[in-house]
């Protein structure tokens, strides 16, 4: 009983160490990314990164996150950003975009609500992100332009698959 009790706690002493090491890679990677783009010359801020989801996830959520293109001068701006994966699939990552956000370019500026935007994306096993499969949601979907148009749509899917 003693040497079950040993082997449990050392489990449970490695899956925690293995999430911790995961949660503070994919952190730091996180914040390298959005570095490179700041050293590339793009506006890549961002208030705060963090990982939670300890023991089976690593959910990402990047908040006050504000992305420009200086070449195209397209910029993103959203209150917050998720990407949600679990600790022990690498390849499955769910994107969540938050209920507003905002699109500009030189000519306009969109915003964006909906009550539900998410994509799920999977990538081939042992790839360098090689897509294997994609589906994306967006629901009440809105679209309003300072240009002066708008746009709705009740409920969108899309889906990708590799063809035989």
């Amino acid at each position: 009983m003693r040497a079950m009790l040993i082997a449990i706690l050392a489990a449970a002493a490695l899956w925690s160490g293995w999430w911790y090491i995961g949660a503070r890679g994919l952190d730091g990677d996180l914040r390298a990314w959005l570095d490179g783009r700041a050293d590339a010359g793009w506006v890549a801020n961002y208030t705060d990164i963090a990982v939670q989801g300890f023991p089976n996830r690593f959910d990402s959520t990047i908040t006050g996150l504000e992305l420009a293109d200086p070449a195209t001068g397209v910029a993103w701006t959203a209150p917050t950003f998720q990407i949600l994966r679990l600790s022990y699939d690498a390849d499955h990552v769910i994107a969540v975009w938050p209920g507003q956000q905002s699109l500009a370019s030189p000519h306009q500026r969109i915003t964006i609500d909906s009550a539900e935007a998410r994509a799920s994306v999977v990538f081939r096993p042992g790839s360098d992100f090689e897509l294997d499969r994609l589906s994306a949601i967006a629901r009440d979907l809105r679209l309003n332009s300072n240009a002066g148009w708008s746009a709705e749509l009740a409920e969108g899917r899309l889906a990708t698959r590799p063809s035989e």
